[in-house]
């Protein structure tokens, strides 16, 4: 499973949406979409702020 696919189940398992996802993150709902589908990496600290907002261990979105 791809990183992407990792953020969205889970984001989806919390019941969010990307815009809330995003404001969490201090980002962009799109960005989320382009992270989800697989159109771009995050990068480590981005990752890291995604994973916080999930309330996830950061382990638990890589590849």
């Amino acid at each position: 499973m791809t990183t992407g696919e990792k953020i969205k189940q889970i984001r989806i398992s919390k019941r969010l949406t990307q815009s809330e996802l995003g404001k969490r993150c201090g980002m962009a709902d799109s960005q989320i979409g382009v992270y989800e589908r697989g159109e771009s990496k995050p990068r480590e600290a981005t990752l890291a702020r995604i994973a916080e907002a999930l309330d996830v261990d950061l382990a638990a979105l890589k590849q």
